[in-house]
């Protein structure tokens, strides 16, 4: 199996079913005899046409596919009588699907099990019936919507970036939003290690929302949202493609309406800080406030910290000439420009962060005082019970949210309920 790159198994009859990435990164599945295996000669079976096969589970009636494609994901569905002619699912919402591993799923019966969350709502979990082709809401999962949730609506656009390539931008908004530039919006985004920003739904955006805020998410390059090819389009010496796709989609929201260059809020963590750090440093102009998380901010540094070397592979190395360049271009504190007006920076990091250490916001956070022009502030929040963002308990992140959010609306106004 290693041989062939696969991960994810079925079974049907002497057919073993395969999802191998072996000259396919978008992955596809393949077919060989149980009795006789030979993955040599494995049948492809499918490949889809958009999107990453991220899993794949088996029931009596078929394969069962979760299929990436950019940002939302998909279920598929592959009968064993009919294997190379799918069907695709009707969901409930626009979302991410998660399905239990085939150890989980019952195989003796038709069908499959699956959460499915999205923007606007917590995760439910349904059961897709192939006879009469319904999802239906188990009720194992409680609903714990918010009131909020009925009156979010969801766009979906693309944005053209520099280069010409179209990049995927999430809107989230209560309806009824007056889109007259004058809205608060937080524009979030990463774009590294082949991370998707999938739909998740988020508790700490609902005070954001309540005021009339537009939280927005820039699917950018360096991440997975289509796979290897969308991942290595933001990696080492073709990471600038990272920042200049969020700034691309940040001026989509000015033109649009969405908001004015003053009520934009940047945001990224820990490799995010990189995207965050070089978009305000390139675009000052373009950006009323950003929020730097546990943000890689040094870059040239980064490689002789304790959690460094693991990172060679993703950013580059300095001990090489093209490395060096490449890391240079993406290091945020280095491309900062005395007698500039910077936006408003916040600056969040846990004392005891041990992939991303402390003294990367504080070299960031001074330097940005001592060249920002603007007048506007440059704030270093520390944690001294906290990490990277894991393990944090309610009263911190509860804590951390408020102040993100008063933050937000101080630098970037409030917009009218709707």
């Amino acid at each position: 199996v290693g041989a062939a790159n696969a991960s994810f198994m079925g079974l049907h009859g002497d057919d073993l079913y395969l999802l191998s990435r072996h000259g396919a990164t978008n992955g596809k599945v393949i077919r060989t005899s149980l009795k006789n295996p030979d993955l040599r000669q494995a049948t492809t079976v499918y490949t889809d046409p958009k999107g990453v096969i991220q899993s794949l589970v088996w029931a009596r009636d078929g394969l069962y596919l979760k299929i990436l494609e950019g940002g939302p994901s998909r279920l598929v569905r592959l009968p064993f009588d009919r294997i190379g002619q799918p069907d695709e699912i009707r969901l409930p919402d626009t979302g991410t699907v998660s399905v239990p591993g085939s150890g989980t799923n019952d195989t003796r019966l038709p069908g499959v099990a699956f959460t499915l969350g999205s923007w606007t709502r917590p995760g439910l979990y349904y059961a897709y019936d192939p006879r009469s082709e319904n999802c239906t809401d188990t009720g194992v999962i409680p609903d714990w919507s918010p009131a909020i949730s009925a009156r979010l609506t969801v766009k979906r656009v693309r944005v053209k970036s520099h280069d010409g390539m179209e990049i995927p931008l999430t809107i989230i908004h209560p309806q009824g939003l007056e889109l007259n530039g004058k809205n608060p919006v937080l524009l979030s985004g990463y774009g590294a290690y082949g991370t998707s920003s999938e739909p998740r739904f988020n508790l700490g955006n609902v005070p954001f929302f309540e005021a009339g805020g537009i939280y927005a998410v820039a699917h950018v390059r360096g991440g997975g949202e289509y796979g290897e090819s969308w991942r290595r389009a933001g990696f080492q010496d073709t990471k600038p493609n990272t920042w200049k796709d969020f700034i691309a989609c940040a001026d989509y929201l000015v033109t649009a309406g969405y908001a004015s260059p003053q009520t934009i809020c940047g945001m990224g963590r820990s490799a995010g800080g990189i995207l965050i750090g070089r978009a305000i440093t390139e675009r000052p102009d373009l950006f009323g406030a950003a929020v730097i998380g546990v943000g890689v901010c040094d870059a040239l540094r980064m490689e002789y910290s304790a959690n460094g070397v693991p990172n060679i592979p993703e950013f580059g190395s300095v001990k090489t000439e093209q490395g060096f360049r490449a890391l240079l271009e993406m290091s945020s504190y280095h491309q900062i420009k005395d007698g500039t007006a910077y936006p408003a920076v916040l600056l969040i990091h846990g004392a005891n962060d041990t992939r991303v250490d402390l003294w990367q916001s504080m070299k960031m956070a001074a330097r940005l005082q001592a060249a920002s022009a603007g007048g506007r502030p440059i704030w270093l929040r520390i944690d001294y019970s906290g990490g990277h963002g894991k393990g944090q308990g309610g009263e911190q992140k509860r804590a951390q949210d408020a102040d993100m959010l008063a933050f937000l609306l101080d630098h970037c106004g409030r917009s009218q309920k709707p």
